[in-house]
């Protein structure tokens, strides 16, 4: 359509999963735009058993998947080259994890942060393992703070965990839309799942919960991060107990915490400035 329609861009920067409907995009592109550059950004950190969103040398050569990728750091870089010999992956500003960048005085935080994961089943399961422990936690933090998943609507949630525990108004919770970067200021502790938030969470200096899957593979975004920055938990006891065993303190020092989450951060995501900001530019800029 796009071509019919006389529309034919010099580049074309496409959000880029791996997923079968990025492949089609693609294909499509190729076959329809020859003459336009597709980039693929993958401005996201990889999960090591996630193996769809890696590309393979196979699907590069077959056109299935751009020769060209835009990650977010040093990391992604040589990880998603791993199944891939002829595609580029070149490091560029991490501009969605900006905020990881801009706290100034991090403090330990005083709230249980919940973040929902995008399927509704596990969204359920995560509430299933918290809300029969939500009374106790009012004696361990300010708050609960639950932030459902984007693609799930807050009020579907929210009706759900009503229906279940129709006594919640009478515990220190809170649900919110607020963005991840805002919430995280706040939290003492993060319970999350398979979400890439747990990675922003110990770069901020916030152990991270982690509510495994009973079956099929382990999906941690976590897994070569330094154990003591996170727990893996499979019912509600062990995630009651975890929380229990990392309150009223962690027993990793904040200052210590602060600067395993530095270093991660330089390694998952590339600062946003003047100068590196110049990584999206096609050629090199011109000097007068």
């Amino acid at each position: 359509l796009m071509n019919k329609a006389g529309i034919r861009p010099r580049w074309i920067i496409e959000w880029y999963e791996n997923q079968p409907t990025d492949k089609a995009s693609h294909i499509g592109f190729s076959a329809h735009l020859p003459d336009s550059r597709v980039i693929a950004v993958r401005q996201y950190p990889l999960v090591p058993d996630w193996l769809s969103l890696y590309t393979t040398t196979a699907e590069a050569q077959a056109g299935a998947a751009p020769l060209e990728n835009w990650v977010c750091g040093k990391v992604a870089a040589n990880s998603m080259a791993a199944y891939d010999f002829v595609g580029t992956y070149r490091v560029v500003p991490a501009l969605r994890y900006a905020h990881l960048y801009r706290e100034s005085q991090p403090a330990p935080g005083t709230q249980l942060l919940l973040l929902l994961p995008y399927s509704p089943a596990d969204a359920r399961a995560m509430l299933r393992y918290v809300m029969p422990s939500l009374r106790s936690f009012s004696a361990m933090f300010e708050r609960v703070v639950i932030k459902p998943h984007p693609a799930v609507s807050r009020d579907t949630v929210q009706a759900y965990a009503a229906r279940q525990w129709p006594d919640l108004d009478q515990a220190p919770l809170v649900w919110s839309d607020a963005p991840v970067a805002e919430l995280l200021t706040n939290a003492r502790i993060v319970v999350t799942t398979q979400s890439s938030a747990a990675l922003e969470a110990v770069c901020r200096g916030k152990p991270v919960i982690i509510v495994g899957r009973a079956v099929g593979l382990a999906i941690n975004v976590l897994e070569d991060v330094d154990c003591r920055l996170w727990r893996v938990v499979y019912d509600a006891r062990n995630l009651h107990e975890g929380i229990k065993d990392w309150t009223p303190e962690h027993p990793l020092p904040l200052a210590e915490r602060l600067a395993l989450g530095k270093l991660l951060r330089e390694q998952h995501f590339e600062p946003v400035n003047e100068v590196t900001m110049r990584a999206f530019l096609p050629w090199p800029e011109k000097r007068p």
